[in-house]
């Protein structure tokens, strides 16, 4: 399983960029970097369901997997890279 922190890392890094930048490359950059975010946390999710070992996590996991209601709107936001 990856280790916390590397979610965490991932957010230091999308903080430390965007405080950087503003305007409309500011808001480029925010939404790009929340879809890649997101894929961080989907990863998560996925692996717990693969290999977790907690039942009530697992559940959790399965019922709520954010890969499923984030698809249409990834799609759009992968379309404008």
């Amino acid at each position: 399983m990856p280790p916390d922190t590397l979610l965490h890392g991932a957010y230091d890094t999308i903080i430390a960029v965007l405080q950087a930048e503003y305007g409309v490359v500011f808001d480029r950059d925010y939404v790009m970097r929340q879809v890649d975010y997101q894929k961080g946390n989907t990863a998560l999710f996925r692996n717990e369901i693969q290999n977790g070992t907690d039942p009530d996590l697992n559940t959790f996991a399965r019922q709520t997997d954010p890969a499923e209601d984030s698809k249409p709107f990834a799609a759009g936001i992968e379309a404008c890279r």
